[in-house]
């Protein structure tokens, strides 16, 4: 019984797990000019506009995006839901499929590169 109790105590002095890193709502441009622009809480929070699609209740785990229900050309369901890698680096930056795309605060569409 001891040894519950003494990790109930470490577990409760530990406290909360750290929540999920989610980007900063924004426009992300693909560093080097290949790709579609990323879009985070673009046009209203829990949105993401990703690989071609506009995605809803969208949440970020474990270095995964999920959109419970996404849409590609004309409004049709493109298979909710959908699911794909999207890691938030250290600087803010986002890596997705192989590419590194940047936050970019300036008008659409990106620029042709992006450094």
């Amino acid at each position: 019984m001891r040894p519950a109790l003494a990790l109930a105590a470490i577990l409760a002095a530990a406290g909360p797990a750290p929540a999920q890193v989610r980007p900063a709502p924004g426009w992300y441009c693909p560093v080097g000019g290949a790709g579609h622009p990323i879009g985070i809480d673009v046009p209203r929070r829990g949105s993401a506009g990703i690989d071609g699609m506009e995605c809803h209740a969208v949440s970020y785990r474990h270095g995964k995006l999920r959109g419970a229900r996404c849409f590609g050309n004309h409004s049709a369901d493109a298979g909710s839901p959908y699911e794909t890698d999207l890691h938030v680096r250290a600087d803010g930056s986002l890596a997705h499929d192989g590419t590194t795309y940047r936050r970019y605060g300036g008008p659409m569409p990106c620029p042709e590169v992006v450094q």
